[in-house]
């Protein structure tokens, strides 16, 4: 679950790091939207009461594309890591999908809750002024997201020094970045999740790749979900762990950042 570790600490630091009120009542929100910027990644997170037991609410955007990836994080005390149903209405639309649920390290029984949408759902999402979420027994409860507007102005201007900073555009670029090895060769049959052979899930994940000037690939987010929470988690971390790039180059010959969109297909033998 490497994938997801930054996003989630960069979602449960920046709401631990608002203030607080003395006394905040269940539902109530605690503090306000704040934005975490990294050299890969922008993350909006927010924290919602009872301010005792606080579950934190973020959103990861990806660099290109309108897709959202969104964590929920509680009181938990879940040993392991589980896929469970999960549904998400925003505004009358329900969407049924699946959530990758699993614990963090350190004190206080935490745990994470990861969800995908896709592109009309997050274009949705953003005129909404709040969310139901269910997922499994775990967590089912309403979040009022409140006025909006500049945090999603602030994760879009930070989603365009992203751009910026990964050269994403190409107009400066002499190549883009290519795989040592195609990305295919990189999964093995065992790779493919048990649970989801068990329930014959399959699908498409399409992410965006942030690839330094060594080829390494910094980052992977998605931009169009599997639907299956699983699937979307290992597509990440097999390219994070596997991969190899040749980096892209400036005019001049030299090194470049770069991104790359690639999409891998889940598909159970017949």
């Amino acid at each position: 679950m490497k994938v997801w570790r930054h996003f989630v600490a960069a979602c449960t630091a920046l709401a631990m790091s608002g203030s607080s009120p003395a006394k905040s009542p269940a539902e109530s929100q605690i503090g306000n939207w704040n934005l975490e910027r990294s050299t890969t990644q922008c993350v909006i997170s927010r924290q919602y009461g009872p301010s005792e037991t606080p579950v934190t609410l973020g959103f990861k955007a990806p660099p290109l594309g309108d897709a959202l990836q969104m964590v929920i994080v509680r009181t938990d005390r879940r040993t392991f890591v589980d896929q469970t149903a999960a549904n998400i209405t925003i505004g009358k639309k329900k969407v049924s999908t699946t959530a990758l649920t699993y614990p963090l390290g350190g004190r206080g029984h935490r745990a994470a809750y990861l969800l995908n949408l896709d592109g009309e759902q997050s274009v949705n999402l953003r005129l909404a002024g709040g969310i139901n979420v269910k997922v499994g027994g775990a967590i089912y409860r309403r979040f009022e997201l409140g006025p909006m507007s500049g945090a999603w102005k602030q994760l879009d201007d930070c989603l365009e020094r992203l751009r910026e900073t990964w050269n994403i555009g190409g107009e400066n670029l002499a190549s883009s970045a290519q795989p040592i090895n195609p990305l295919g060769q990189l999964f093995k049959d065992d790779d493919y999740p048990m649970r989801a052979v068990r329930e014959g899930q399959s699908g498409t994940t399409d992410v965006i790749l942030l690839i330094d000037e060594s080829g390494t690939v910094k980052d992977c987010t998605l931009t169009s979900t599997s639907g299956v929470a699983l699937l979307d988690s290992r597509t990440c971390s097999t390219i994070l762990s596997r991969s190899k790039f040749a980096p892209a180059t400036f005019k001049d010959g030299k090194p470049a950042k770069s991104a790359n969109q690639r999409r891998i297909a889940w598909r159970l033998a017949g």
